[in-house]
């Protein structure tokens, strides 16, 4: 970025120009009028989750969604029906952007957002998204709930795998507690570290005559130079 706040490198020059030329075709009236035309009719609803425009928009659970921030705050998500498109031929021009074929389908703003992040609607719950590009035909959820069996084994790998990670992480700390009581200098910390900076280099044995750091080595009090 320059002295005046522009962006210097030309891919990202060419993004941010993109971008602002969409926001002015998104003002025009030949857009609101295609958009009108197509998903903001009685009958519209988005191809992918099945919601009709200005539906409150709730979570898996039921529960309505609500702002959190902003001059909207506590007020209900509502569903935003617009054109999606499908083929990046449909940017080349305003009047391409606003012609209808089959590469447009009407979405709701949330599957519009999430299609562009290469995710699509679970196609059973109709709440859950899934990567466009795995061959999963359900959510993790959906899934589950018809094999139960397979969801206690996935259980049971990830106890046994948080029961490793806690037996290995106490013998570290163990062995760690016991490496800072053997070494002889004080300023000697848990995990090789030193007091005055960086990492200890030295074993036990040889801290004492190979420590060139400052001030220096020193012993532990009451530790009796051998």
């Amino acid at each position: 970025m320059t002295d005046d706040g522009s962006v210097s490198n030309p891919q990202r020059r060419g993004i941010e120009n993109r971008r602002k030329e969409l926001a002015k075709w998104h003002r025009s009236k030949e857009w609101f009028a295609f958009r009108d035309l197509h998903a903001r009719t009685p009958d519209a609803v988005c191809v992918h989750c099945g919601k009709k425009h200005n539906e409150i928009r709730v979570d898996v659970d039921g529960n309505i969604k609500k702002y959190k921030s902003g001059k909207r705050k506590g007020d209900p998500i509502r569903v935003n029906l617009t054109v999606n498109h499908l083929s990046r031929r449909k940017y080349i021009s305003l009047e391409e952007y606003t012609t209808w074929d089959d590469d447009c389908e009407v979405c709701c703003d949330l599957c519009n957002q999430l299609y562009e992040q290469g995710k699509v609607i679970c196609p059973v719950c109709k709440k859950r998204y899934i990567d466009s590009n795995s061959n999963d035909k359900e959510c993790d959820h959906c899934y589950y709930e018809k094999h139960p069996d397979e969801l206690a084994k996935k259980i049971e790998n990830i106890e046994n795998r948080n029961e490793r990670n806690r037996i290995f992480k106490k013998n570290q700390a163990t062995k760690q507690r016991i490496a800072k009581v053997k070494h002889p200098c004080r300023f000697r910390q848990v995990k090789q570290k030193c007091i005055l900076g960086g990492i200890c280099e030295h074993s036990p044995t040889k801290a004492e005559k190979n420590c060139k750091k400052k001030p220096g080595f020193e012993r532990k009090k009451g530790l009796m130079k051998k």
